[in-house]
């Protein structure tokens, strides 16, 4: 993606000669392509198809002598800044990324106000960019060791998982990697919500309790780039998907996350065996414009304290009305890999979280009693 490459800054950091030219040469067409545009009977006003949501018959005005666009069905719209990051790949972009893309495409030199932030934020960038360059390398190095050389050991465990058809499409590998672990291990990449290969999830198909490292390991945590605490895998898809959904499906792990997609849930994000936080729940407002979120976890003793301990650590957004959460509690053993297609219509039929707490406390309840 474009915005791969975007070096991030706040907007304090850039002159405000710079982000006025930006303004000034930035078109609405930057963001609708002209060839997409359809001729109104208003002058300078043309329609297109809404990006912002699920259109079939184009309901966005674009007037391009004011630089301005507006739907009329889900009423998104402003100025060209605006309707750039709008736009469900790039809704997680700060004001300074939209700038300098912009900047970018008009040939236009960053300008920033004090020298000595310019150069934290570049020498940032530039460290951003080699790690993700490295990470890609890797994951086309390891897709191929699990093509041409692993042991029919990984490809039995992954049709076991169900997610056999998802290999290619989801760069899935087998590697080591000496100074992270000397075992040959299945190797998952993972994106940022830009897309970009910032980490790897790595497991051990041969692991037994008490006698090796942990059966799965991850990259190591890097300020601002890759953080397990507060990764979202496969979020980068859910946010390409977002048109198509209303909900986001949030499961326990990256293989249960595969396997939802294979099945047709490309909704779905995964943990990582963490906790769903407040910042986890942000991330999928900010960058999906979704408030309803479904999080399904196993059915055991440990699914269900996880279930509370989640409740608590999002009830200040529950109670303001300010997060639709459902749970789906999954059948004792299961988990979405282990369910495939039976999953879309358990994920259908998830209550809210209210109920589902009130009916594990109380037991059923007639809703339709007042009483």
């Amino acid at each position: 993606p474009c915005c791969a490459k975007v070096a991030t800054a706040t907007s304090e950091m850039l002159s405000d000669r710079f982000v006025a030219a930006v303004r000034d040469a930035a078109q609405i067409t930057d963001v609708f392509p002209a060839e997409k545009l359809k001729k109104t009977g208003q002058r300078d006003e043309w329609v297109t198809l809404c990006p912002y949501h699920d259109d079939h018959d184009p309901s966005l005005t674009v007037n391009t002598s004011k630089n301005v666009c507006h739907c009329h069905v889900c009423g998104a719209g402003g100025d060209t800044i605006d309707a750039l990051r709008l736009l469900p790949e790039n809704r997680s972009w700060t004001f300074a990324e939209a700038i300098e893309h912009l900047a970018r495409l008009h040939n236009i030199p960053v300008e920033h106000d004090d020298s000595a932030a310019a150069e934290q934020s570049m020498a940032a960038a530039e460290h951003r960019r080699e790690l993700v360059a490295k990470n890609e390398q890797l994951q086309e190095q390891w897709h191929e060791d699990l093509i041409n050389q692993a042991p029919m050991q990984f490809w039995d465990y992954l049709e076991s998982r169900g997610i056999l058809a998802a290999v290619d499409d989801w760069k899935i590998g087998a590697g080591r990697l000496k100074t992270w672990w000397d075992q040959l291990r299945l190797v998952i990449p993972m994106h940022d919500h830009r897309g970009d290969v910032v980490a790897f999830v790595a497991r051990d198909l041969d692991w037994v309790k008490g006698k090796q490292p942990g059966k799965w390991m991850n990259s190591r945590n890097e300020p601002g780039i890759y953080e397990k605490s507060k990764h979202l895998f496969a979020l980068h898809r859910v946010i390409r998907n977002s048109r198509k959904h209303t909900e986001v499906l949030v499961v326990e792990g990256q293989l249960d996350a595969i396997a939802c997609h294979v099945n047709g849930l490309t909704n779905t994000v995964g943990i990582g065996g963490t906790a769903l936080t407040l910042d986890h729940v942000q991330q999928i407002k900010k960058t999906t414009g979704m408030q309803k979120v479904v999080l399904a976890l196993d059915g055991d003793k440990a699914g269900q304290e996880s279930m509370d301990r989640m409740l608590n650590e999002l009830l200040p957004l529950l109670v303001r009305d300010q997060l639709d959460l459902h749970l789906l509690t999954l059948p004792d053993g299961k988990d979405p890999a282990d369910l495939g297609a039976e999953m879309v219509p358990l994920v259908a039929t998830a209550p809210i979280w209210f109920e589902w707490w009130w009916n594990r406390e109380n037991g059923p309840t007639d809703n339709g009693d007042p009483a």
